[in-house]
């Protein structure tokens, strides 16, 4: 169980741990971070599937994906810094790392 007694200003982004330019000292300024992470495979499907929730044909999710967000989702598990808590999630679970 976790407790807490102070402000707690949660921030969420793909990018917050990237080690690039523009981005790798932002870390600094968090006490704690959280990397959660998948096979590229299964947020591929997640990501498209959320494309045509919102009434985009299959085919343009799927250029979308290859053209947007797989790039960002390579880039971001390939060239991260290290999170404190590190989640794998697969098959609906989140696990420790």
């Amino acid at each position: 169980m976790i407790y807490v007694n102070q402000d707690i200003v949660l921030i969420e982004g793909n990018y917050l741990l990237l080690d690039e330019p523009l981005w790798q000292d932002i870390h600094l300024l968090f006490d704690d971070t959280v990397f959660i992470s998948a096979q590229i495979k299964e947020l591929e499907k997640h990501l498209i599937e959320r494309k045509m929730m919102g009434g985009t044909p299959y085919h343009q999710a799927k250029q979308f994906y290859q053209n947007s967000d797989g790039v960002n989702v390579k880039r971001v598990l390939e060239h991260s810094l290290p999170a404190n808590i590190h989640l794998y999630y697969h098959d609906y679970l989140y696990q420790q790392k």
